[in-house]
């Protein structure tokens, strides 16, 4: 990370699963801010299933975020296709998608436009089973 003519911030917070990286000079720490949301699990027959996108069976988790906060958003996954939503928790409105086997990227990126909890999903497409593993970063 470069601060020029600021102190470097590092501030890690375990309970939230967050890690805030930053520059300041003991004053504001939110500008610059990058939160990380790393998750783990597995797609089985026991999940939540999507009426709206085939009954895909999926896992979700909330974040919250903030006018032009850039969010990423990168699946790995063992034993299925995964298929990844940026989902607005309060109208349930899908704002962006990523579909591995179509994507031209690594990840699904994209610019949040107000304030809000927002939910991201990871979705089996072939009806496969497996674990996976999510990382959310949200770029203030």
């Amino acid at each position: 990370m470069s601060c020029s003519g600021t102190k470097p911030l590092l501030s890690v917070l375990l309970a939230g699963a967050a890690i805030i990286f930053g520059c300041g000079d003991g004053g504001d720490a939110a500008a610059g801010t990058l939160r990380v949301m790393e998750e783990s699990g597995r797609i089985d027959g026991g999940d939540t299933t999507d009426p709206y996108h085939s009954d895909l069976s999926y896992d979700g988790f909330v974040f919250q975020a903030g006018p032009l906060d850039s969010v990423s958003i990168e699946v790995s996954a063992e034993g299925f296709t995964p298929l990844t939503k940026i989902i607005e928790v309060s109208t349930g409105a899908v704002l962006a998608e990523w579909d591995s086997e179509y994507a031209d990227s690594d990840n699904l990126t994209y610019t949040i436009a107000s304030s809000g909890s927002y939910e991201a999903r990871v979705y089996s497409t072939d009806g496969g089973t497996g674990d996976y593993r999510l990382t959310i970063t949200v770029s203030e």
